[in-house]
């Protein structure tokens, strides 16, 4: 099975500049990409850790546990938003957390999972941004961390 949103986010996983996270969930449990050494994957299925970890991937299992990432760390966080509203918010506040100034966050998702909203919030929080729609129902959101201070986290 082949996820539309997921498909959007894979030209950011092959990008080799920079330290990246790539934070998985269920959509992926297909995902076959060749492991960058610079991706850090935290995922909360262990069907997936075990799967991205055969694949040569460096991959954490935990409940989205972002603790080991170093605030202002990192150049791109690469995420399919989840199903669940609050996992989506807090995700995208530890993102904030985790970017350097300047750093990306790619968000993919289907209207119907609320990724147009997500956006909105989040372009808030960071400062810039842009969401294009891939195809009839999805749509990839880039956001810039322009602002320095989180200050107005998304709840």
């Amino acid at each position: 099975m082949s996820d539309s949103a997921f498909n959007q986010l894979t030209p950011a996983l092959k990008h080799h500049g920079g330290r990246s996270l790539w934070l998985a969930d269920e959509n992926l449990l297909s995902a076959n990409l060749a492991a960058q050494d610079n991706t850090l994957v935290i995922t909360n299925r262990i069907d997936l850790e075990n799967h991205l970890q055969r694949q040569g991937w460096k991959v954490f299992f935990s409940d989205y546990d972002l603790s080991i990432v170093e605030d202002n760390s990192l150049d791109r966080v690469i995420y399919r938003v989840s199903k669940e509203k609050p996992v989506v918010h807090y995700l995208i506040n530890q993102a904030f957390r985790c970017l350097k100034a300047d750093g990306q966050l790619f968000l993919a998702g289907d209207k119907s999972e609320g990724i147009k909203t997500y956006f909105s919030k989040a372009q808030k929080l960071f400062g810039s941004g842009e969401c294009i729609k891939a195809d009839k129902d999805t749509w990839l959101a880039t956001l810039n961390k322009q602002n320095i201070e989180f200050s107005n986290p998304l709840d």
